[in-house]
Formats: C-alpha cells, structure tokens, sequence
C-alpha cells in the first residue's frame, strides 16, 4: 500500500540557505552602519560654526535585531530538517525494496477497500504472494510465492484502518523478513472512480538469507503495476475473488 515520502529534503535546505543569508546579510548591515555611526559620532565631536554643541545620532537596531532572530529560527529549523532527512535515509538498508503503483477503478472507494481489507484476496491478483491466512485479531499470516527453496512466511498487523480510505501494515518480529504495506483509496474527480495507490516494502533480515535475498530482489514496480491492472478488470467486470 503506498506510502509517499515527504519531500523534505528541499525544504530543509531552501530553509537553511535562507536562514544563513538572512544571518549574514544582518550581520554586514549592522557591521557597515555601526562603522557609519562611529565615523559620523567622531564628526560631531567638532561643533559647525554657530553652533552651541555637538549632536547625537544613534540608529535604533531593534529591527536588526528582529530580522538577525528570524535568520537565526530559519538557520535552525532548515539544518532540522536536513538533520531529520539524514535520519530517515539512514534507516535505508542495501538490499531493500520499495514498490509502489497507482491505478484507478472505476469502482467506489468503499468497494474497492471491502476487497483490499479482506487480505485473502491479495494472492489472486498479487503474483508475488501465494497465501494469506487470517490469525487472532488484526493479524495475519501471509506467504510469499518463491519458485524454490523453503518458504517465505511473515506474520502482519493490521497498523492503519479507515475504511474507504486507508490501510497499513507490517510484519511482526520473527517473520522471515520484514516487510510493511500501505494502501490510498480516493474518490476521482467524476465521483465515479477510485483512485488507488499502493506500496509495498520489503527488507531483508539483517542475517542475510540466500532465498529471502533472491526473492526480494525479483521484485520490481512493473510486476506490482501489472497485478493492478488486474485488479482493476476484476473489479470493474464485478468479480470479487474469494
């Protein structure tokens, strides 16, 4: 089911750029006039003829100091985020993989989440799954379709459910590998369609795994992409796989 990364990375740096400049533009403002201000203060010590003494000028800097704070907060929240960015990109691991697709059916959005929530119908239109069996409460037991070798089994909790709008999930410890999933149910514009995105994500353990390795890594969008459009026939020729 999809998930959509945020993207911060811009922003962050759009903010700490900004921030910087607004730092150091009110920093050589306030260096130049105070260089100004002394050289103006040593003119005026010399009273002008007629005069009865010297004057004073002093340039208030509450508005420098106003904008040198608004450079400062802006310093601050974009090296946030960039630091927030670094941390989420670590989390990354090689070898894991992201899949994500969109398709729209012309189905409403409640019909199409009644079919996704029933996990059991995942494997007549997900190639890459070969069974999911529900468990006790928000769990299920999910099996990964794999041409050789023992199989790929992962337990799933059910993390996010509104209907007609979203589902998440995620493996629990233990499960050969860890694995979590997000679906965006969306009323199209017309009313009459849904428009569904959809993200799976797969890591493999940190012991390594020859056959969970070679299972990921056969994964890709097309193949995610292609079980949508079959969805999407089944659904609009009013077929609900069981």
């Amino acid at each position: 089911m999809p998930h959509r990364t945020p993207k911060t990375s811009a922003a962050s740096g759009s903010g700490l750029l900004l921030g910087a400049l607004a730092l150091l533009g009110g920093a050589s403002w306030y260096l130049k006039h105070r260089s100004d201000e002394r050289a103006l203060s040593r003119r005026q010590r010399l009273p002008a003829p007629g005069s009865t003494g010297p004057s004073s000028t002093s340039l208030s800097p509450s508005w420098l100091l106003g904008g040198l704070g608004a450079g400062v907060a802006g310093a601050v929240v974009g090296a946030s985020g960039l630091k927030q960015r670094h941390r989420t990109d670590a989390r990354k691991r090689p070898g894991d993989v992201h899949l994500s697709g969109h398709v729209t059916i012309h189905r409403s959005p409640e019909e199409v989440y009644q079919f996704w929530r029933n996990f059991q119908n995942l494997p007549s239109v997900m190639s890459f799954i070969e069974r999911v069996e529900p468990m006790e409460g928000n769990v299920t037991h999910w099996v990964a379709k794999v041409p050789a070798g023992p199989a790929i089994q992962w337990d799933a909790e059910t993390v996010d459910d509104q209907p007609g709008r979203r589902l998440a999930w995620r493996s629990l410890e233990g499960s050969d590998l860890q694995t979590w999933g997000t679906v965006i149910f969306e009323r199209s514009e017309n009313n009459l369609s849904t428009d569904v995105s959809v993200s799976f994500n797969f890591s493999p353990p940190a012991n390594g795994g020859g056959s969970v390795s070679q299972y990921i890594q056969g994964l890709e969008n097309a193949i995610l992409n292609r079980n949508l459009r079959e969805l999407k026939a089944r659904l609009e020729a009013g077929e609900n796989p069981s």
